[in-house]
C-alpha cells in the first residue's frame, strides 16, 4: 500500500507494475488540490509520463498502459480538496466516485486489535482461486461484465461523461458476483447494488452542483480583483446637468488598491466594463474555458467588445478595449459614496 508521501512518480510506477491488480494509496488528507488533480487525471489514464534518459537526447522506454480501479482514502473530500486550487473540477470528480465512510460503533477495541495483529501476517489465499476462475472463463467474464455494464447504467441514468463510474462500478459489482459464485464470500448482492446505485446518485448531484452560471463566474472573478477595481458613477448626467457634453470629475465611490486596474463598474448605470487580458488570465488559472466564457458573456449577458476610456469622470486618461455590460453588485462596504460634485 502506498502512502500519500510517495513521490508521484513512484505512484505512477506502481500503476505500471501493478497492471490490472488494484492501487491502494492510503491517507491523501493533507494532499493538496494541485497533487490531487495530477493523481486523478494521470491514474485514470493509464499511462506513465513521457521522461528523457540522462545524459541522452532519447526518451526513457515507457511501460505498457494499465487498467485498474485505484483505492484512496482520507479524512478530508478530494473534490472539495481540488476544487481550493480550480474553479469547478468537473472532469476530476467524474473520473473518480467518492463515498463517505461513516464509523462503525459495532466492532469491539478486542476485535479490532486482533484484526490488526492478524493482518500482517495474512497474505490472502482467494487470489489465485478467483483469477483461475477468470482466465479459464475470460468470454464468459467479459459478456457478464458488459450485460452488468447496460443494465447499471439504464438503473443510474448514466451518460458517455460518467464512464469512468460506469466502469468503475461494472467491474466491482461482476467482480462481487464471481467471488459469491466461486464462494468467496456471502454479500446480500441486491444490497450492495442498491448501495453502489446510491453513492451513484450522490456523485451525480455533486458534478450537477458545480455547474455555474456565466453570471456566478463574473461574481467570482469580480471577489478576486474587488479592491483591483474603479467603482465610480457615470458621467453621463453630470454632462447633461451642464448642458455641455463635456466629462465632469467624479468622485470615485472607492478606487483600486492594488497597482493595477483590471475593471470599472458604475453603480448607478450598472454597466462593468472588464479588461479582457486580466479575465482571460484569471480563466485560464481557473482552467475556465475563456472562449465559451466569452461566448456566454455576449449570448447571456448582451456583453459588448469596444474601445472605451476606463478611467472616464477621473483625471487619468486610460482608453482601453473592454468588455461591456450590466450587472448588479453591490458598491464595497465602507467605501464613501461619491456626491457627484465636480
Amino acid at each position: 500500500m502506498l502512502d500519500e508521501v510517495d513521490t508521484h512518480a513512484s505512484k505512477m510506477n506502481r500503476g505500471e507494475v501493478y497492471k490490472n491488480l488494484p492501487l491502494y494509496i492510503d491517507e491523501l488528507t493533507n494532499s493538496r488540490g494541485k497533487q490531487l488533480s495530477d493523481l486523478v487525471y494521470q491514474l485514470t489514464s493509464g499511462k506513465q509520463r513521457g521522461r528523457m534518459q540522462s545524459g541522452s537526447n532519447q526518451e526513457r522506454a515507457r511501460g505498457d498502459t494499465w487498467a485498474c480501479c485505484a483505492v484512496t482514502n482520507g479524512n478530508v473530500s478530494a473534490v472539495e480538496t481540488i476544487s481550493g486550487y480550480k474553479n469547478a473540477p468537473i472532469a476530476e470528480a467524474q473520473r473518480m466516485l467518492e463515498c463517505k465512510a461513516g464509523k462503525t460503533h459495532f466492532v469491539s477495541k478486542e476485535v479490532t486489535d486482533d484484526f490488526s495483529e492478524t493482518i500482517t501476517d495474512n497474505w490472502g489465499q482467494a487470489g489465485s482461486i478467483y483469477i483461475q476462475y477468470v482466465i479459464n472463463n475470460i468470454e464468459q467474464v467479459r459478456k457478464t461484465l458488459k450485460t452488468m455494464q447496460v443494465r447499471l447504467d439504464k438503473k443510474a441514468g448514466l451518460k458517455a461523461e460518467n464512464r469512468f463510474w460506469s466502469a468503475g462500478v461494472a467491474c466491482t459489482l461482476t467482480g462481487l458476483l464471481i467471488a459469491k459464485h466461486l464462494g468467496l464470500i456471502d454479500y446480500d448482492l441486491k444490497k450492495v447494488e442498491k448501495w453502489a446505485l446510491k453513492q451513484l446518485e450522490i456523485n451525480k448531484n455533486t458534478v450537477s452542483d458545480m455547474t455555474v452560471s456565466v453570471q456566478q463566474i463574473i461574481n467570482d472573478f469580480i471577489t478576486d480583483h474587488y479592491n483591483s477595481m474603479l467603482w465610480i458613477k457615470s458621467t453621463q448626467r453630470f454632462s447633461k446637468e451642464q448642458d455641455n457634453g463635456m466629462d465632469m470629475l467624479v468622485i470615485p465611490d472607492a478606487i483600486p488598491r492594488s497597482q493595477k486596474l483590471v475593471a470599472r463598474y458604475e453603480p448607478d448605470t450598472k454597466l462593468i466594463f472588464i479588461i479582457p487580458k486580466y479575465l482571460k488570465s484569471w480563466s485560464v488559472e481557473q482552467q475556465i474555458n475563456y472562449g465559451q466564457l466569452v461566448t456566454d458573456l455576449k449570448e447571456k449577458m448582451g456583453a459588448t467588445y469596444k474601445k472605451t476610456r476606463l478611467t472616464k469622470g477621473t483625471a487619468m486618461d486610460m482608453n482601453q478595449y473592454c468588455y461591456i455590460f450590466k450587472i448588479d453588485i453591490d458598491v464595497p462596504e465602507g467605501a464613501e459614496v461619491g456626491s457627484g460634485d465636480s
